[in-house]
């Protein structure tokens, strides 16, 4: 009997984790491309509008009364005209008191969420990795004792779990104790791969909280 019970549970679970799973009868991120970019740009208006207000208020101090930034993709040159596609909003949820930023080739410890752009079924956006030990924002971000998860600055193929070139750009510009969400194309993301859990051309938004570098 016990061992029927049991067997019944792994059918459960081995189900649950399959309705994760992305299929080619899966309809909800038909179009994908199209809807990741419009949700970019929609989200790159409202970070443009909100620091033009705020440079319009307080003119060179306008960064103390904003809390949206854009960064463009730091392998980029100044010569050549920026994109939507090439850069990264960043909304600040928490600032924090450190004074220095990684380098490139640092690693730093994060906590993390990680979700695709929003869906009919996933309103907030499917999560799709995450560093703690449950889902739940406060566990991840607001308990002392969160698992933290150590990556590579640098978004080489090395890179402990790998890092974005939109994460890898976000990090050089974070402090200790910031809890950024980032807004990254899917150019600066995984671009056209998918796999069972990611859909090509996703767009992502990533809230991460830098605890160290390292």
């Amino acid at each position: 009997m016990k061992k029927f019970f049991w067997l019944i549970a792994l059918s459960l679970l081995l189900l649950t984790a399959c309705e994760e799973n992305i299929n080619d009868e899966d309809t909800e991120f038909d179009d994908w491309q199209a809807r990741s970019e419009a949700f970019i740009h929609a989200k790159m208006q409202e970070g443009r509008t909100a620091i033009s207000q705020a440079q319009a208020q307080w003119g060179d101090a306008w960064e103390a009364h904003c809390n949206y930034r854009i960064y463009r993709y730091y392998a980029q040159t100044d010569h050549t005209a920026g994109s939507e596609a090439d850069s990264v909003l960043v909304e600040i949820i928490e600032r924090g008191t450190g004074t220095e930023t990684p380098y490139f080739t640092d690693s730093v410890q994060v906590n993390y969420l990680k979700r695709l752009a929003p869906s009919a079924s996933y309103p907030e956006g499917r999560i799709i990795e995450h560093s703690g030990y449950t889902v739940n924002p406060a566990d991840i971000f607001d308990n002392p004792n969160a698992a933290v998860v150590t990556k590579g600055v640098s978004n080489v193929a090395s890179s402990a779990l790998h890092t974005t070139a939109g994460e890898a750009t976000a990090f050089q510009y974070m402090h200790v104790g910031d809890r950024w969400r980032l807004y990254i194309p899917w150019q600066l993301a995984y671009g056209k791969s998918s796999t069972t859990t990611v859909p090509a051309y996703s767009a992502l938004v990533v809230e991460m909280r830098l605890r160290k570098i390292l």
